[in-house]
């Protein structure tokens, strides 16, 4: 390959590493007698600290000569190379996307070009008191170490690392028992008001599936035509062939005032901006809240906080609650199977009726209909239909 040229940045021991200048990857480089030539090995890592790390494992090892054997035993060693190895695990995750913002943390934070050897439990606590002073909840710290920790174990269990020490997990029973909820818990006046806010179709459309199942947003924002089913009258908010993650996406019966929204639904995707799929709420549902005159913090999990606390007062089976609502998976021993399959006639009954009385008494003070699509919804849905027949 010609106008190929190779920079010395750095040099441990008797290695230099250097630069390839178009792709921007390092090598270490040494001197072959036998040849008279200066020959190169990748060190796979265009990050300068991560190959001075490699090649100094090496040196620290005695090794003289040709390293290339050798390389690839060395292994990441830092934080930063177990993060980075551990990218194309997380990308077939469902939670990818949480699991990249909490690599990128890490990846801004003191402890990324820490050998993995030395980091010991005052670290992980100082970057705990480092991100509680930037005023992040310990929850949040606790996920974004649980990141850190699953990377290492997956690391060890490849032979990347040899050990590493444990790393601390910092929210404890307490913690989460003194949790706040994640948003605002809303009356049911209050609940319609903000459904009466909502001035865009597809935040119309959103928000009504939203209180017809308490799912969570993403799962919502994942619905399409082919979600449902009719007989019997189902919502399968995992869709086919995604991974159930910890947050689990339940199948729920779908009731009468939820049924002639899913009737008038066109094929595509349930909630569309411009013909596209939307991938977040966050703007449209926080204009809302202000125009509705609501605690900033409302959100959809108030949604989810007051239907939970509507079961209650309604008597719903605790366990019907948590279902529905995702809290946990379905049983599976012989004694609840019947009880909870979806084909059974009775599944999750007394959690489906307190649903569509929640969402009765959310349409009884709303002024924009609710229980069954408003103009500006059967609109968009007709034009969509028209879009698809010239399609077609």
């Amino acid at each position: 390959m010609t106008g190929v040229t190779y920079t010395e940045l750095a040099r441990v021991g008797s290695y230099p590493i250097v630069q390839h200048s178009q792709s921007k990857q390092l090598f270490v480089a040494w001197y072959n007698a036998a040849t008279r030539q200066v020959v190169r090995g990748s060190l796979a890592t265009g990050n300068l600290a991560d190959a001075v790390i490699k090649v100094q494992s090496l040196v620290d090892q005695g090794m003289q000569g040709d390293p290339r054997p050798y390389l690839k035993a060395a292994g990441p060693m830092t934080l930063r190379m177990i993060l980075e190895a551990h990218r194309p695990y997380i990308a077939k995750l469902a939670s990818a996307e949480a699991e990249a913002i909490h690599i990128a943390q890490f990846l801004n934070s003191d402890l990324a070009d820490k050998k993995v050897v030395t980091i010991v439990p005052k670290d992980w606590e100082g970057l705990r008191d480092r991100w509680l002073a930037e005023g992040k909840t310990i929850g949040t710290i606790s996920r974004r170490i649980s990141t850190a920790r699953s990377a290492l174990r997956r690391a060890h269990d490849n032979g990347e690392i040899t050990s590493f020490r444990k790393v601390p997990e910092f929210r404890t029973k307490n913690h989460m028992r003194s949790a706040k909820p994640k948003g605002a818990i809303l009356s049911i006046a209050e609940l319609a008001r903000l459904y009466d806010a909502f001035e865009e179709p597809h935040l119309q459309i959103w928000y009504a599936f939203l209180l017809g199942t308490a799912a969570r947003t993403a799962a919502i924002l994942d619905l399409q035509l082919g979600s449902f089913e009719r007989d019997p009258a189902l919502v399968m908010l995992n869709p086919e062939g995604r991974p159930q993650s910890t947050k689990w996406r339940p199948c729920l019966p779908i009731h009468q005032h939820l049924a002639p929204w899913v009737e008038q639904l066109p094929p595509g995707r349930a909630v569309t901006w411009r013909g596209r799929p939307v991938k977040s709420v966050k703007k449209g549902r926080a204009a809302a809240v202000t125009r509705a005159g609501l605690d900033p913090r409302a959100n959809s999990y108030s949604v989810r906080h007051s239907l939970g606390r509507f079961m209650q007062r309604k008597r719903v089976d605790r366990e019907q609650i948590a279902i529905w609502l995702g809290h946990i998976a379905p049983p599976e021993s012989p004694e609840t199977t019947l009880i909870y399959s979806p084909y059974e006639p009775e599944f999750l009954i007394d959690a489906k009726r307190a649903t569509a009385e929640f969402v009765a008494e959310i349409a009884a003070r709303a002024k924009t209909p609710l229980l069954e699509p408003p103009p500006a919804v059967t609109m968009m849905w007709q034009l969509r239909r028209q879009r698809t027949k010239r399609d077609d």
